[in-house]
């Protein structure tokens, strides 16, 4: 990641999101600092204790300065120690900045948060992509093989975090910010990697599974299986962002509006993919089979 700056200013995710306090004035903060970090200092002994809520977010020229003990992030930042007067700031661009906004949980923090505002903005996913590098880096998408290379970055993260459950975890645990109690944490670390990198329009992303289960028993035999419906989540590759389509009962057990067969479902699964499901066969015992077998129909209204 690039780090866009002046001489006093630093547009990373941080700026680009909501979660940044932008008030006036206050005392000073402390912000996210590594442990013991304080601890040579003496006459008194330090332990720096990291704000919450508001607080945790302000801007950089409102952090606490021990004397030329300055923070690590304004230090990698090139923020001078005041040991003297400068009438120039000096600018660098080194690795230990790149990694500072790839680790630092002040930048993980707000990244999670600006995927969050990515995720809530209208219009297609390229619409999204291009509001995002608007707001992080202040221009639009270039067609240089920009999309080659986040699709390539997507199939890792996604790969990875498949198979690392524990890490998307840990990814969504960084910072103070509440995760919402409804969703799982391996698919919102999911989807967070692919709307940062620009990469949901190229990937096809489906929550599911069989029957689900009612809330009522069945005459001490446990709960029944919703037998005439079930939902599905789907995201990304062509999908319609943000709507709802069809509907149950109160109960989630019959359909009151807009069937969807599962032969439509892969129907509509094979056309995203660019397979024509009526023209994919395979032969078997004299019969030519499809996976839709004689059915299916492709949902046109969940399409962008």
């Amino acid at each position: 990641m690039k780090a866009v700056r002046s001489s006093n200013r630093l547009y990373p995710s941080f700026l680009a999101s909501s979660i940044s306090v932008t008030d006036i004035g206050g005392r000073s903060v402390r912000p996210y600092q590594p442990d013991g970090y304080l601890g040579d200092l003496n006459f008194p002994r330090r332990v720096w204790h990291a704000d919450s809520g508001e607080n945790q977010y302000r801007r950089g020229m409102y952090t606490f300065w021990q004397r030329t003990h300055l923070h690590p992030t304004l230090q990698a930042f090139d923020a001078p120690s005041r040991e003297e007067a400068v009438a120039h700031r000096e600018k660098s661009n080194t690795p230990l900045q790149a990694l500072a906004l790839l680790n630092d949980p002040t930048f993980v923090e707000a990244a999670r948060a600006f995927g969050e505002e990515i995720l809530a903005q209208d219009g297609d996913v390229e619409a999204r992509i291009d509001w995002a590098m608007q707001q992080a880096v202040a221009r639009p998408v270039r067609q240089n093989g920009e999309a080659e290379l986040l699709a390539n970055t997507y199939e890792q993260s996604e790969t990875y975090f498949a198979n690392n459950p524990d890490e998307a975890a840990n990814l969504l645990g960084i910072g103070q910010r509440p995760i919402p109690s409804d969703v799982d944490q391996g698919s919102a670390a999911l989807v967070l990697d692919l709307e940062q990198r620009g990469l949901l329009e190229d990937t096809l992303v489906i929550w599911g599974g069989e029957f689900g289960r009612t809330p009522m028993g069945q005459n001490g035999d446990g709960r029944d299986h919703h037998i005439q419906a079930f939902s599905m989540w789907m995201a990304g590759a062509g999908i319609k962002p943000g709507i709802i389509y069809g509907e149950t009962d109160p109960f989630g057990y019959n359909i009151i509006r807009v069937e969807v067969h599962v032969h439509d479902f892969h129907a509509t699964i094979m056309h995203l993919m660019g397979i024509d499901h009526e023209k994919l066969r395979y032969r078997y015992q004299g019969r030519d089979f499809r996976l839709t077998d004689v059915h299916g129909h492709v949902v046109k209204n969940i399409i962008a």
